[in-house]
């Protein structure tokens, strides 16, 4: 029988590592928590900054301007986002860091006391950068907002008690599948579900449930999921 698999992120994002799974030689159930919805971006609305940082590639997901800036030093978290920086445009995508910790680290060595940030963001952010960064002046634009999806469709409702793994890239679409499980009665069935998450903040946004197994990506990045859910469909349900 062919495991299930159930990929958790907004729909923009799904398509990569459904495929992944399904190379592993799983079934891939596309089951969003979170909706992607881009707000207004003025391009001429800001003061030319002297670096721009970016901690979601879904930043560029969103058919954003942002040309003015593609020649500024561009600070970003993982892989992926730094390649669809370079993919938009920009010419000076820094290494990237793994964390938001790291790429402060990163940015604070590179980057003088008092220059001028462009923070290109969601509306909902775990971490306070303008709380972090006083010693700079900090612009933030919000490129999109991510809406909790309301339901599960039917055939997830149907099948969802032959899942294998549930994968969550996020803390806030953790809450949201959280809220579901209680939603839907689903709490109890948590026992036969392994949990693949991206990180420990993600996998304590679920924590309430007792799962078969719960399994941490060894780094925040879906190469790193993949990995890990390969070990995982190794076991039987």
């Amino acid at each position: 029988m062919v495991s299930l698999v159930l990929v958790t992120r907004p729909l923009e994002q799904a398509g990569e590592f459904a495929k992944a799974v399904m190379d592993c030689g799983a079934e891939a159930l596309i089951c969003p928590m979170l909706k992607i919805v881009p707000r207004f971006f003025d391009p001429e609305s800001f003061h030319l900054p002297d670096a721009v940082i970016v901690t979601s590639g879904q930043v560029f997901s969103c058919g954003a301007d942002f040309s003015r800036v593609f020649h500024l030093p561009l600070y970003c978290v993982g892989a992926v986002t730094s390649d669809k920086a370079r993919h938009a445009g920009f010419l000076d995508v820094r290494p990237f860091s793994q964390d938001v910790a790291a790429l402060l680290e990163n940015l604070t060595h590179d980057v003088p006391f008092g220059s001028r940030l462009l923070y290109l963001r969601g509306r909902d952010v775990r971490i306070d950068l303008e709380a972090v960064l006083p010693q700079y002046s900090l612009d933030q634009k919000i490129i999109y907002q991510a809406d909790p999806v309301g339901e599960f469709s039917p055939e997830i409702i149907r099948i969802f008690p032959e899942i294998h793994t549930v994968a969550l890239f996020s803390a806030r679409s953790g809450v949201v599948f959280a809220r579901h499980m209680l939603q839907y009665g689903f709490q109890n069935m948590m026992g036969g579900v392994n949990l693949l998450s991206l990180s420990s903040v993600v996998q304590e946004s679920v924590s309430e449930f007792e799962w078969r197994s719960r399994v941490i990506a060894p780094q925040p990045d879906m190469l790193s999921m993949v990995c890990a859910l390969t070990t995982l469909l190794q076991e039987k349900k």
